[in-house]
């Protein structure tokens, strides 16, 4: 009975370790979650967020026997003001309802900076209301930090209470793996086939610019829905 419970948990063990090995992704899932709670945020009185677009990458780990997810996430967050008459009946802003009026942007979310989250408030062409701005900066941006730390709470939970649930990110067409019962452990792993230039003959002679700029910046998932 112990032999096979050894046995269960090696191979639970084992397959999350391929999975990390794989770099499995849950990118689509975590930033959808991230930009539905930060939508419709409000930052001030008549001023709220709209729908942002996140570009980065949120993978699975696991570190003494405990799965949690890692990312490394970059932020764009529009707002938008909804006119509100004052006691007057005067609108007091040039700014149309519903019209973009700055982006908060969030240069680095990760867990290293998640309790120290940069927001960089950058107002757009229209003009808010007088103390608006000020008012963003005081209240808005700790609610929009606030939110981003309620999320990183929320997808490490599910993580670890059902990670097994959580649907990965396609691969890509690159490295689709092949299928189980196609592989022979007998076959040899085939060389790619490089030209006398050194240029793999699918790619273009602009290859090796391509490599190094694949290379340094990484792969990156945008997200925006308008």
């Amino acid at each position: 009975m112990k032999a096979d419970i050894e046995s269960q948990n090696y191979q639970v063990l084992t397959g999350w370790a391929l999975l990390s090995a794989a770099m499995a992704t849950v990118t689509g899932w975590a930033t959808e979650q991230l930009l539905d709670c930060l939508d419709g945020l409000q930052l001030a009185d008549g001023v709220v967020t709209a729908r942002g677009v996140v570009r980065g990458e949120v993978s699975l780990a696991q570190r003494k026997g405990k799965r949690f997810p890692v990312y490394a996430l970059e932020l764009e967050l529009p707002f938008i003001f909804k006119a509100i008459d004052d006691a007057e009946g005067n609108a007091g802003a040039s700014a149309e309802e519903n019209e973009c009026v700055g982006v908060l942007y969030l240069p680095d979310i990760s867990l290293e900076m998640i309790e120290d989250l940069e927001v960089v408030v950058t107002p757009g062409e229209a003009t808010l209301p007088e103390g608006k701005e000020e008012e963003i900066s005081m209240n808005g941006v700790p609610a929009v930090q606030a939110a981003v730390r309620s999320w990183a709470t929320s997808i490490r939970k599910a993580v670890a209470d059902a990670a097994n649930e959580i649907p990965l990110d396609p691969p890509s067409q690159s490295m689709q793996p092949r299928a189980a019962a196609l592989i022979n452990e007998d076959d040899p792993v085939p060389s790619p086939e490089i030209s006398a230039s050194g240029v793999p003959p699918h790619c273009c002679l602009a290859w090796p610019v391509c490599a190094q700029m694949s290379v340094a910046a990484g792969p990156t998932v945008q997200r925006s829905t308008q």
